[in-house]
């Protein structure tokens, strides 16, 4: 597939499942970086969008409403009033409706883009290169890390954008099935764990950074979890 084409590909879809697509960025670096970018770019704008609504909006529009009853009340003194019950029945359900927005907005939270990333992106950085350790390091350097040990076969080292804050993506293991680490800044807020039927993840915090695991083998998860306790090490 010829430059223009893959391109015109990419940007039509950037999660595109075409196997000519994906043959094509596979077999020429400059593509896959091409790829890996716009994908990036992508995730970061949906992020972008996300706009939680307010915590007070619900007040807001409580009080504008009141007010406007009222001023309309001494403008107007032949209006007839509506029943005291109406004013409640009306407030309670703007209360639920904004309630829902409000959660409905943060529904989503910072292990759905997580996961979304790994099912978007994460079988096309895998790419068959071999990774050295050195070369895990170096990249691990920008947020103060070292591994001291080898920590098995490494598929894929990249770094990432995920609901705005930059990360250290690592697959290790099987390239089926591999086991995903996040490497984050400390400022990140994680919970301790994760469980669906079919994900599971497991956090180590550091002084300096926080670390997520993500995989779908329990055992071979707790493998690397405790290499990873062993020999990863931060600073400042």
């Amino acid at each position: 597939m010829d430059e223009l084409t893959f391109r015109r590909h990419v940007l039509a879809n950037p999660f595109s499942q075409d196997v000519q697509v994906i043959q094509a960025a596979h077999q020429d670096p400059v593509k896959q970086q091409f790829w890996h970018d716009l994908k990036q770019q992508e995730l970061a704008l949906q992020q972008a969008l996300q706009i939680d609504v307010p915590h007070d909006l619900a007040d807001k529009l409580l009080w504008e409403q009141v007010s406007q009853t009222e001023t309309a009340s001494f403008s107007h003194p032949t209006t007839p009033r509506r029943p005291l019950w109406f004013a409640i029945a009306a407030s309670i359900l703007l209360a639920i409706s904004v309630g829902w927005v409000n959660f409905n907005s943060k529904e989503r939270t910072f292990y759905d883009d997580v996961i979304a990333h790994i099912e978007h992106v994460s079988e096309h950085e895998i790419t068959g290169d071999v990774i050295t350790l050195a070369a895990l390091n170096s990249k691990l350097a920008k947020f103060g890390g070292v591994i001291n040990a080898a920590l098995g076969k490494i598929l894929s080292a990249n770094y990432c954008v995920i609901d705005g804050v930059e990360s250290l993506h690592v697959q290790l293991g099987d390239p089926d099935n591999p086991t995903s680490v996040f490497i984050l800044p400390k400022y990140v807020t994680v919970t301790e764990s994760l469980a669906t039927n079919h994900i599971q993840g497991k956090v180590l915090e550091y002084q300096f950074a926080n670390v997520l695991i993500i995989g779908t083998v329990s055992q071979t998860l707790s493998q690397i979890t405790e290499q990873l306790a062993q020999h990863l090490a931060f600073s400042s």
